[in-house]
Parts: structure tokens; C-alpha cells; sequence
């Protein structure tokens, strides 16, 4: 009886307690509580790298990295805008440790599908190699201080056992490209009534609009044009098919692919602008395709290193809550190529907590502060400078698996499932914006 008179009493008094805890205890004790545990899993979770100098070759922090990438094929570096001056050095020193000890040996460039192979013989001249890259590769990386030292590297590489290959992944044209020529020439040297005097025609026509950099509104490619670029596409396929050795079949699958880059190209810059985004996201859907081709039929067996933007890079964009430029409604390289080569394609995205950005011709622009509770928000209170964390080995159920907010392109916040999105994502607590080469006196 003694103990029974006592439990009401106890009853009530426990009911104040939790009374009591839900008025005085916050909101933001409980969601500290919760912030810490993040902190802690990503504390102990993510590698720490030592340094993005590329010219430090001690790789013992990069032993993960391996470990993480397994046996994928494609590697593919994003970067959050073109003017991550600190993100390009992180990304020389990836693509130097996945050259030297993972024998990666394809660089593949977010530029021209065309002139970046033809920019590639040239890498061991050393009269020509800095202008051959200059031309094939946008001025974005070309013009950076921060960029110089990968370049040179792929240079240095050719007088090596282990030379690098230069590649591209994207149906830009230099305004001297000599597609149009050497097009005329392939397709003479498979049937030598080609190209008729109207095919001719619509290759001069094409390139004199390119040159003039006329885009929308202005002049356009007639359909006429557009269906002599058919007809040599046509003539090539024909010539795949029929090819009998393996280099017969590489040169007219390349040729194939670069007249299709030139037809959606032109067919892009004819295309009027929509405010609204794209389903059909042509550029994406003709990256991916590219990227594809590389890893499989032009570099059979080799494995690849692709520099881009993250917003090529990145896959299931469906999934992107508040994203920018209408990026969920975007086929986007990442996505397509993915399609394809499925677990043999690794995906990096970089992240940045504060510092500056800009290209190297604009003035710095600082970033702006991360979301409470954001990924860039939790990296940044581990204290970690730099880190690289694997999104493919987290198991179902933990926190990152959620929806959450991080900002890996462009800067602007949006909320996802991220191991969707990518595999890793490389962080950077400090960024530093791209500056332009130092010009001599």
C-alpha cells in the first residue's frame, strides 16, 4: 500500500519533467545535439588531405582515394564554378596521383570533342604544344595561374614510358578549328566523289558562321546545310561499318562522332533561348555520348580523367530541390554517360565553406555564407582544411542519405540525397579564385 500511494506521485512528477524539458529546452539545444553527432560522423568519416599542391607527391593521404574508386574506369572532377582557383589545384594534384599510381592515362577536357584530339599530337612538340592546347581547350583553364602546372605536366608526361592522352568531351569549336577541312579530306579518302560541291558548300557555310561567332538573333544555318552534315554522317557510318581494321574503325567512329558534335552544335546555336530550362538538355545528352564513346570505342582499355564543371558532372538532377539555371530539369553528362557505364564512372563534386571566386579576367567575388546545417557548414566545424569524403560506402539509413542543403554548383544552396548525385565530394574550407598568368616585362 506504501509503494501504491507513492506512484501516482512519481507519474506526476515525471510528466512535469518532460513538460518542463519541452518548454525550456530549445529548439537549438536538441538540433546542436544533432549537429554535433554530424560533425563527429563526418569528423572521423572523412580522409583529410594534406595538400592541394600539386607539386607534392607524397600521395600517402590519397591511399583512400584508391581504395574508394575501385576498379572504375572514369574519374570525373567537378568543380562548383570556373573560377576555383583552389578547386584546379586540388584537381592537378587527383589527376597527377591517378596518373603516376593508378595508371590513368586519358585526360578528357569539359572543350572541344575535336580539337583536343588534334590538340593531342601535338603535346610532345615543344614549339607547339602550349598553342595547340590554347586552341583546343577553353580560356577558363588555359589563362589560369592556378591550371599551368597540369598542362606542363601533360607535356612533361610524353617523354615518358607512360604518356598521357588529350581529350575532349564537348562539341565546342575553335574559330579555328580545322574540322571543316579535314572532314572534306576523310570523306574524299574514303570515296573520292566526296564531298559533293554541295556538301562543300554547307561545310564553308557553317564555318563562316562559327568564325563570325554570329549566334541567335542573327544569321542561322538553312535546313539545307543541316541535311548535307546528314549526308557526310551518312558517308562515314557507311565507312564504319565497312572498316577492317581496328584503327579504320577508331578513325571512322572519331569522324562519325565530330560530325554529329558539329550538327547538334549548330543546331544548339539556332535554337531559340528558353527561360524556363530544357528536358532535352542537348549539350548534356552530346557530352554523354561523347564521354561514352571515349571510354569505350576510341581509348578501349584505358582509363580516364575527366575535368568539368560539377554541373556536367552530376547525375539524377530529378532529385535537386531549389537548384539553379533549372538544373533538375537538365540531362546533364554525369547523368547520360552514367546510363552507360554505371559503377565504372566515379563522380567527385568540390565543396567550399568561405574565401573568394572569380575568373581570372573578372574581379573576386566572395562566397556567399552556407546555411546553417549545410554540408559546407557541418565539413567546415570538423576543422578540417581539406577532405575527401567517399559517398558510395555510406551505409543505408545514416543522416547524409537524407535530403540535405550544400551548394556544389555555383554556389547556390539546394537540397538533395548527395550520394545520388555523386560518389565523393572533396572539400575545400578556404577557396581562392583563379588568377591570370603573370605576363613577363
Amino acid at each position: 500500500m506504501k509503494y501504491r500511494n507513492r506512484t501516482p506521485g512519481v507519474r506526476a512528477a515525471a510528466v512535469s519533467f518532460v513538460l518542463v524539458s519541452a518548454i525550456f529546452l530549445r529548439p537549438s539545444t536538441i538540433q546542436g545535439a544533432d549537429r554535433d553527432e554530424k560533425v563527429a560522423w563526418l569528423r572521423q568519416h572523412t580522409n583529410a588531405i594534406k595538400s592541394i599542391d600539386p607539386q607534392n607527391i607524397d600521395f600517402s593521404d590519397l591511399g583512400h582515394f584508391a581504395d574508394s574508386i575501385a576498379d572504375a574506369r572514369v574519374v570525373i572532377l567537378g568543380e562548383a564554378s570556373h573560377g576555383d582557383g583552389s578547386s584546379f589545384l586540388a584537381k592537378s594534384r587527383l589527376a597527377r596521383f591517378l596518373h603516376e599510381e593508378l595508371a590513368f592515362n586519358v585526360m578528357v577536357w569539359e572543350s572541344s570533342f575535336y580539337d583536343c584530339a588534334i590538340a593531342s599530337k601535338s603535346l610532345a612538340d615543344l614549339g607547339r604544344w602550349q598553342s595547340a592546347v590554347n586552341q583546343a581547350v577553353l580560356p577558363i583553364w588555359t589563362g589560369s595561374r592556378q591550371c599551368q602546372e597540369i598542362f606542363e605536366y601533360l607535356h612533361r608526361t610524353q617523354s615518358t614510358g607512360q604518356p598521357m592522352f588529350f581529350a575532349g568531351c564537348s562539341w565546342y569549336l575553335a574559330e579555328t578549328s580545322s574540322l571543316f577541312d579535314d572532314v572534306a579530306v576523310y570523306v574524299r579518302s574514303i570515296d573520292s566523289d566526296l564531298p559533293t560541291t554541295l556538301q562543300n558548300q554547307a561545310l564553308q557555310s557553317i564555318k563562316v558562321l562559327l568564325q563570325s561567332q554570329s549566334t541567335r538573333p542573327g544569321k542561322a544555318v538553312r535546313p539545307p546545310e543541316l541535311e548535307q552534315i546528314a549526308g557526310l554522317i551518312l558517308a562515314v557510318q557507311s565507312r564504319l561499318e565497312q572498316a577492317g581494321s581496328p584503327e579504320e574503325k577508331r578513325i571512322a567512329g572519331f569522324m562519325t562522332v565530330a560530325l554529329e558534335n558539329l550538327r547538334e552544335y549548330v543546331l544548339e546555336r539556332n535554337r531559340p533561348l528558353s527561360k524556363g530550362g530544357s528536358d532535352d538538355s542537348p549539350i548534356g545528352i552530346q557530352e554523354g555520348r561523347n564521354l561514352v564513346f571515349l571510354a569505350r570505342d576510341y581509348f578501349p582499355g584505358e582509363k580516364l580523367i575527366v575535368w568539368c564543371h560539377s554541373g556536367h558532372a552530376i547525375r539524377n538532377t530529378r532529385q535537386i530541390e531549389d537548384g539553379p539555371f533549372h538544373i533538375d530539369k537538365a540531362l546533364t553528362m554525369g547523368h547520360v554517360a552514367h546510363q552507360t557505364l554505371g559503377s565504372d564512372m566515379f563522380t567527385i563534386i568540390a565543396l567550399a565553406h568561405h574565401g573568394h571566386y572569380g575568373l581570372w579576367w573578372d574581379d573576386p567575388r566572395q562566397l556567399p555564407t552556407p546555411p546553417g546545417d549545410s554540408l559546407e557548414d557541418l565539413f567546415h566545424q570538423t576543422g578540417m582544411v581539406h577532405g575527401l569524403l567517399d559517398l558510395r560506402r555510406i551505409p543505408s539509413g545514416v543522416w547524409l542519405s537524407r535530403p540535405l542543403v550544400a551548394s556544389p554548383i555555383a554556389y547556390s544552396p539546394m537540397r538533395s540525397r548527395w550520394p545520388e548525385i555523386a560518389d565523393a565530394i572533396f572539400f575545400i574550407d578556404e577557396m581562392s579564385p583563379s588568377k591570370g598568368l603573370s605576363i613577363p616585362k
